[in-house]
């Protein structure tokens, strides 16, 4: 997770968490009983998980926020003890765990001043999942999902214009996606097929920088039917558009070819 999107709040710790611990600790070894795990004050516990995180030893300070977390569930400190926990796994590339921990901040803990953050690093963990183009787009389906989810939620957030991005990133996925079907199809000659999927990417995805890619070859796949009025419309509409776009000379030599032949 960039460092930028961290904002360090100031962590307070009850007393009460202190003064159960010594007790705690004091009727555990009037008993002769031996520790599981060593305890620390929660303070002190937080404050190591913490440095570990800083120091990038994403390893360690899982363990230690997950003693944490396991130590003191009621303290009010626990949503930053997960969130911190995430990121670690995050850090370590590790996104199907790092989603599943902050969903429990945005499923538990409405109130949690990392709330918008967290929605927000489930849609980027998951988009860190999605596959190249060519393959499933299962998480990039998700991921997409998610962050449109995110903007209707949390229009105030500070992260919207960076979820904005994220979003147009995935819908030129699903567009390269579209437009290589229909490539495939036109490479093979089957021009009907080939026609809808450029013609898919234009009417979902005229955002995309593989609208004006689709554009072109549909003229050129009605231009290879012999389709010449649907070429020519369709040559000039892309040069009306795009005028100063490399394919617009070509689209240029190709009416007055077709023109030509018309005559």
């Amino acid at each position: 997770m960039p460092r930028l999107l961290f904002r360090e709040r100031a962590v307070k710790f009850p007393l009460v968490y202190s003064v159960l611990l010594a007790i705690f600790l004091g009727l555990w070894a009037g008993c002769g009983g031996k520790a599981v795990r060593p305890v620390l004050p929660l303070q002190e516990q937080f404050t190591l998980a913490k440095k570990h995180y800083d120091q990038k030893k994403y390893r360690q300070a899982i363990e230690e926020f997950q003693k944490l977390i396991f130590n003191y569930p009621g303290a009010t400190v626990v949503d930053t003890a997960i969130y911190y926990l995430a990121n670690s796994y995050f850090n370590q590339e590790d996104y199907a765990t790092a989603a599943g921990e902050f969903k429990k901040i945005v499923s538990n803990y409405p109130n949690s001043t990392w709330l918008d953050e967290a929605a927000f690093m489930v849609a980027l963990s998951d988009m860190k999942q999605s596959a190249p183009a060519e393959l499933d787009q299962q998480f990039t389906l998700l991921a997409l999902d998610e962050f449109n989810e995110f903007v209707e939620t949390y229009p105030n957030s500070p992260l919207i214009p960076e979820a904005r991005k994220k979003i147009l990133e995935l819908r030129n996925k699903l567009a390269k996606k579209t437009y290589k079907n229909g490539y495939l199809y036109l490479r093979t000659k089957d021009y009907p097929a080939a026609l809808l999927y450029f013609k898919e990417v234009l009417d979902n995805y005229p955002d995309t920088v593989w609208a004006k890619e689709a554009l072109f070859q549909i003229a050129e796949t009605n231009r290879l039917q012999n389709k010449i009025p649907e070429a020519l419309e369709v040559y000039k509409r892309f040069v009306e558009l795009y005028p100063h776009d490399k394919l617009a000379a070509k689209c240029k030599e190709k009416i007055a070819e077709l023109e030509n032949k018309k005559s």
